[in-house]
């Protein structure tokens, strides 16, 4: 969980950088960056919420 917490990090941390620094432009770099880090965010909350049903099912 801690490993999915350091992606969540990096997925927002790397969100942010692209909207204030504008480091791609408006390109299509822009939005392959966010497209991107879109879906791992998806894959990583998928992945959190099902080692959370596994863990409440232990319980």
């Amino acid at each position: 969980m801690k490993f999915l917490t350091y992606i969540l990090a990096f997925i927002f941390s790397v969100q942010a950088q692209a909207h204030n620094d504008h480091f791609l432009g408006e390109s299509i770099g822009h939005d392959v960056i966010h497209t991107v880090l879109f879906f791992l965010l998806v894959a990583v909350t998928v992945t959190g919420f099902k080692w959370l049903r596994k863990k409440m099912k232990a319980l």
